[in-house]
This record gives structure tokens, C-alpha cells and sequence, in this order.
């Protein structure tokens, strides 16, 4: 049974649809382009939540028609699943989640990527990010940090 609640509505998926597409290129960038190459690309996401959107009632359709149950599963992945299936692969991701239910689920999730450098850490993202910051070498490492807080309306989502 998740932990992460349900939330969100249609820019959700229009947020994390963005998201993909921007890692996606992001990566690209750094993959192709040679003097890009030199760099360290990290993936940091600072409150991962469960890597999944719950859905609190499966839907009579989805049962009815089985062919809906990939675009049904696709729509269900958060930021942490998207960001890790992107191809080619950042060299790091940091994933921060305070919340220890959450956080045993994200855990599970990252389990599944083995191939993947991963750090999870239970945490308050605020010191968290400062931590990661103070040790961040900008010579030659360059990152995403997607910030998604969310109180009871989305009140901030940014990607840097």
C-alpha cells in the first residue's frame, strides 16, 4: 500500500510530461556535445515523494479494456521513475524524501535500477539541498534540481 496521498490534477501530468522531455534533452546535451562530456551530470529531485502518483479508485474502464493499462501505468509514473529511465542515464541522482513510509517506497523503487548511481536520503530537504550544495564541485559538475512542493495547491515547481 503507498504512502505518497493522491494529488494533483492535469497539470501533473502536464508537469511531469515537461520534466521527462527536458531530462531527455538535457542528457542529450551533455552526452553528445564533447566539451559537454567533461562534466558530472546529477539528477537531484528534493521531495521525491514515492516515484508514483497513487490512484485512489481503479477505474472501471481500466478493467474493461486492458489496453488502457499502459497509458494508465505512464500516467502513474512520478519524477523519481521518470528521471531514472531516462536514456542515457544522468551520472548521479539524489533523491531526498523526509517521510519514512515514502521513503521505504522510494527505496524499493531505486532497487530496480541497479545500474544506476543512486543516493536516497531521509531527510528535510531544506538542509539536505544546502548540504549537497556546500559539496557540489562547479568545475566540473553541472545538475537538474527539480523542486515540486506541494501544501494543499501546487505552490511552486521549478526546474534549474
Amino acid at each position: 500500500m503507498t504512502k505518497q496521498v493522491a494529488f494533483g490534477g492535469f497539470w501533473t501530468e502536464q508537469k511531469l510530461q515537461v520534466l521527462s522531455s527536458y531530462l531527455t534533452e538535457y542528457r542529450k546535451i551533455f552526452h553528445r556535445n564533447e566539451r559537454a562530456r567533461y562534466y558530472q551530470v546529477t539528477y537531484l529531485d528534493a521531495f521525491a515523494g514515492t516515484g508514483k502518483i497513487p490512484r485512489a479508485v481503479q477505474g472501471a474502464s481500466l478493467s474493461l479494456i486492458p489496453e488502457l493499462t499502459i497509458p494508465e501505468e505512464e500516467f502513474r509514473k512520478g519524477s523519481v521513475r521518470r528521471a531514472l529511465e531516462v536514456d542515457p542515464p544522468f551520472h548521479h541522482y539524489v533523491f531526498i524524501e523526509k517521510d519514512a513510509g515514502k521513503f521505504e517506497e522510494l527505496s524499493t523503487i531505486v532497487r530496480e535500477f541497479p545500474t544506476r548511481d543512486v543516493h536516497v536520503f531521509k531527510s528535510d530537504a531544506n538542509r539536505a539541498l544546502i548540504d549537497w550544495c556546500e559539496r557540489l564541485n562547479c568545475q566540473n559538475e553541472r545538475a537538474v534540481v527539480f523542486l515540486a512542493c506541494f501544501i494543499r495547491e501546487p505552490i511552486a515547481s521549478a526546474v534549474f
